[in-house]
């Protein structure tokens, strides 16, 4: 079990960030959100950072959101620039989870490649999703047009597969095609074996 060799005053902001996450990871919910919460901004902006995150993640888990919304707001982007693209996407994630639409493409939309580029790809397959389901598909495709392979693959592949059925839709059979067309086995196996049986369907007409 964790105990803390010295007095909180007496630990640095990553020695309280470490043993805030080893109570996270031991269940103890309280004791890691009192530690997290000693750290500040002006003591170390990236330690700081990364326990806003932290602590989002927590009561997200709890299911406090407007807790969790809170702590990833502080997350600031000159401070720890891939701890800010993270606690984004999460933000973007509860904000859809309430019902707050816009809000939810503000934070994903804030995400930037140069931040981190896994999180940007989850953030714009996301994205894509949610213009999708406002019957935005010109966004919903620009979105998923972006995914590089080399941000994130399974990423990538979702996106691929995506933009395969909405050019379908679209009647744009070429580029559904070559959509479903860029999904490699290595990338998402299941989603490989689907294109490929779209790609027999489509090929059959």
């Amino acid at each position: 079990m964790t105990e803390p060799n010295k007095p909180l005053d007496q630990m640095t902001a990553q020695e309280r960030l470490d043993l805030g996450e080893s109570y996270f990871k031991e269940g103890k919910i309280d004791e890691a959100i009192a530690v997290l919460k000693t750290i500040s901004s002006s003591e170390d902006p990236t330690i700081y950072a990364l326990s806003q995150r932290l602590l989002g993640d927590i009561y997200g888990c709890m299911g406090k959101l407007n807790e969790a919304t809170a702590a990833w707001s502080k997350v600031r982007c000159e401070d720890n620039p891939e701890t800010y693209a993270w606690a984004q996407f999460s933000l973007g994630n509860t904000y859809k989870i309430i019902g707050k639409l816009g809000e939810d493409i503000a934070a994903w939309s804030n995400v930037r490649r140069e931040h981190s580029c896994e999180a940007y790809a989850v953030a714009q397959y996301s994205l894509g999703n949610t213009h999708k389901t406002m019957d935005q598909l010109d966004d919903a495709i620009a979105a998923w047009s972006s995914i590089r392979r080399e941000d994130d693959p399974n990423a990538y592949a979702w996106a691929q597969s995506s933009l395969g059925f909405a050019y379908q839709t679209q009647n744009k059979l070429d580029e559904a095609i070559t959509a479903w067309s860029n999904i490699r086995r290595e990338d998402e196996p299941e989603l490989y074996a689907e294109a490929q049986r779209n790609l027999a369907l489509v090929n059959k007409h």
